[in-house]
């Protein structure tokens, strides 16, 4: 009788003991539910990156290429913008950054020029975190320590912006290749530390500045 009293006893204890090995407590849930962990995110940096550029659009290429940026210090960008809510046909957004800058790019392609045309008044009208509004052709800076280029283009809308000076000529005449005029509906530039400046182009090449 003692023999089976200690037995079941013996069956209990490893029983509970094996119900707590199998507890997680609230730091490991949350470890378990992170994307990827540091380890991981190292294997795929080295994997995935030789990858990215050859996966990008020519617009994008010629643009690493032409500002000499390193192939293997190209990031994409997957976080959701105020923009992606507008049903974007395309979208490309990546992000590099060196010893002297950070450069982002942004740019969606959408069905008609007409959406496009929204989205980037949905944009202005509630622009960065805090909502900010903003009038076309009004002179203010969408930031203060960073240059933004936009760029309308029939169904085209391109956000860039970088940490240095943005090169507007050198970057209109790389995405002009690519069109059969060069016609553009917006081109707002705003260099670091300046206000905002509107333009829009015609199939002349003739540039107009929007002052409102």
């Amino acid at each position: 009788m003692k023999v089976c009293f200690y037995l079941i006893l013996t069956i209990v204890i490893f029983s509970c003991q094996s119900k707590k090995d199998k507890v997680l407590s609230l730091e490991d849930v949350s470890k378990g539910s992170q994307k990827y962990s540091e380890n991981n995110k190292e294997v795929i940096k080295v994997n995935d990156k030789k990858d990215v550029y050859s996966n990008l659009q020519e617009y994008s290429k010629k643009i690493i290429d032409t500002f000499l940026f390193l192939k293997e210090n190209i990031v994409l960008l997957d976080s959701s913008q105020f923009t992606d809510r507008f049903g974007a046909k395309k979208a490309e957004k990546w992000y590099v950054i060196n010893k002297k800058d950070s450069f982002t790019y942004n740019h969606w392609q959408f069905k008609d020029s007409n959406t496009c045309y929204s989205t980037f008044f949905n944009y202005l009208d509630c622009f960065g975190q805090n909502c900010k509004s903003y009038i076309v052709g009004h002179p203010k800076k969408f930031y203060k320590n960073r240059s933004v280029l936009m760029l309308i283009h029939q169904n085209n809308f391109w956000i860039l912006e970088s940490k240095l000076k943005i090169d507007k000529e050198k970057l209109l005449s790389l995405f002009s290749t690519h069109f059969q005029h060069e016609k553009w509906k917006f081109i707002v530039h705003q260099d670091i530390y300046s206000k905002s400046k509107w333009f829009q182009q015609n199939d002349k090449n003739t540039r107009i500045e929007i002052i409102n």
